[in-house]
């Protein structure tokens, strides 16, 4: 690993996409990264990116499982990496602390039994 690179994946990623020397964007990628706010949703079950502004067809860990698959698929062994999420408990998407408690815990693990190698918790306030 040279440096540390990360890439950030939307499903419209394109995995085919390559330079005109056969390399592809994924060949100077060391760490696949992710984000993912489920806001007042619960984390097994939200369809809504509150932090993205937009819905999906997948709850979070048929993502993650999806995600896990693209990579296996494009490059196998890259680490996939969970680099924002959390529940904050103020603004328009903030639940309360009690909830907040009890979901958090349940995404991290969410996310590590569904693909993800490490996951950073940014917004916790």
């Amino acid at each position: 690993m040279a440096g540390l690179r990360a890439w950030t994946w939307t499903p419209s990623t394109p995995s085919a996409f390559s330079y005109p020397d056969g390399r592809r964007p994924l060949d100077f990628i060391d760490i696949l990264n992710v984000g993912c706010y489920t806001g007042r949703e619960a984390p097994e079950t939200a369809l809504e990116d509150f932090n993205a502004g937009g819905a999906g067809e997948l709850p979070p860990p048929k993502q993650f499982r999806r995600l896990a698959r693209w990579r296996d698929r494009n490059k196998p062994g890259m680490p996939i990496w969970l680099t924002e999420t959390g529940y904050g408990s103020a603004g328009p998407f903030g639940t309360d602390e009690r909830t907040q408690a009890a979901r958090l815990p349940r995404m991290v693990m969410l996310a590590l039994a569904n693909g993800t190698d490490k996951v950073f918790v940014y917004r916790e306030s």
